[in-house]
């Protein structure tokens, strides 16, 4: 008996150690997830003395409460919104949008706040408290409160995406990371879903190096969701209206005699993505454009625009984020079904479709 007991303690003991671990370990990953967010990077030192610095980092002070409830309090605000109110990082990409400011949620809110401070008075209050200064910003862009509501954006919504980087498959291997910003606002109705600028994030799947006689070399990227202007993501895949899209752009930039840089179509997108090219392409080149579309219908947290502000959703162009500039073809146009434009012959370009 006595050893049976012994045993049963030992047991309750290695549970509360492997519990106590586990929720170590979770605590750990909130406090990089925040440092993440708020500094961009991962910090050192003891875990208590971090979260004080994300505190005044965020609200000027330190609050009380154990060290999971201050994390999990701070998610919130940051990521999921609190108390009825948007969160952070929803306010400050509204922010961004309300200024013309392509949307920078891939970079850390220590960035992205001193670009709007600059942005709205040629200078950046880094001395205060983070909280704070969005608020303000907030408080001399719009007239009334940024508030959030709900939209469902629905499948086959086509969104196009521009890349940010040249790619070079010499150099480019499995597991990189390449980053795509779309090139418009994604509305549903008068609600903005998905900002100008919103980065998705693509991952090398398979590479494929030039090899001898002209065989093709060939770069595969998984590219599965866009962010939204809060923290969630909107998930994507390739489907009809999105290869409709990319056809009619290809045929489009080929009639035009488009120049090759920033204008070349990429695709699919999805389990089977990839972009081929030829054996004689040195490098896909940045601005070098992908479509992708919903594959379901998705709630999503968005930003119902005022009258005074409508105007900036009534844009009928893209944008071209490398050379910051609209480009010329329309949202209309890319995603009509021209049977006289897909007649006409396309000239072969040293990328084409998988």
């Amino acid at each position: 008996m006595k050893n049976t007991g012994l045993s049963l303690l030992i047991v309750a003991l290695l549970c509360s150690a492997a519990f106590a671990a586990n929720e170590n370990a979770d605590s750990t990953k909130q406090l990089d997830q925040l440092e993440q967010t708020i500094y961009g990077n991962v910090r050192t030192g003891g875990m208590i003395s971090r979260l004080d610095d994300i505190e005044k980092a965020l609200y000027g002070t330190k609050l009380e409460g154990s060290l999971a409830e201050r994390q999990s309090a701070h998610i919130d605000f940051l990521e999921n919104g609190s108390n009825g109110q948007p969160s952070l990082l929803y306010k400050t990409s509204v922010a961004e949008w309300g200024l013309g400011i392509y949307n920078n949620a891939d970079k850390p809110l220590m960035e992205r706040i001193p670009i709007i401070e600059k942005k709205l008075e040629e200078s950046a209050l880094d001395s205060k408290p983070l909280a704070m200064r969005v608020e303000r910003a907030l408080g001399l862009i719009f007239t009334d409160p940024v508030s959030v509501s709900t939209a469902e954006v629905p499948a086959g919504t086509v969104v196009r995406m521009q890349l940010m980087e040249t790619l070079k498959p010499a150099t480019t291997k499995k597991g990189d990371h390449v980053l795509f910003r779309i090139t418009h606002n994604v509305m549903v109705g008068n609600t903005l879903v998905v900002p100008v600028g919103a980065p998705a994030s693509g991952v090398v799947t398979s590479v494929k190096k030039p090899g001898f006689f002209g065989r093709p070399s060939e770069i595969k990227i998984s590219v599965d969701s866009i962010k939204t202007l809060g923290s969630a993501e909107l998930p994507l895949i390739e489907g009809s209206a999105s290869k409709e899209a990319t056809e009619f752009e290809a045929t489009y930039a080929a009639a035009a005699g488009t120049s090759l840089v920033g204008a070349i179509v990429l695709g699919p997108v999805g389990l089977v993505s990839g972009f081929f090219i030829r054996g004689n392409a040195k490098e896909v080149p940045a601005g070098s454009i992908l479509y992708a579309e919903t594959k379901e219908p998705v709630s999503i947290a968005g930003y119902s625009v005022p009258d005074s502000l409508k105007e900036q959703t009534a844009e009928t162009q893209y944008v071209d984020l490398i050379q910051n500039k609209k480009v010329s073809l329309s949202k209309s146009d890319a995603a009509a079904k021209s049977a006289d434009v897909k007649e006409k012959s396309v000239k072969t370009t040293e990328i084409d479709n998988l």
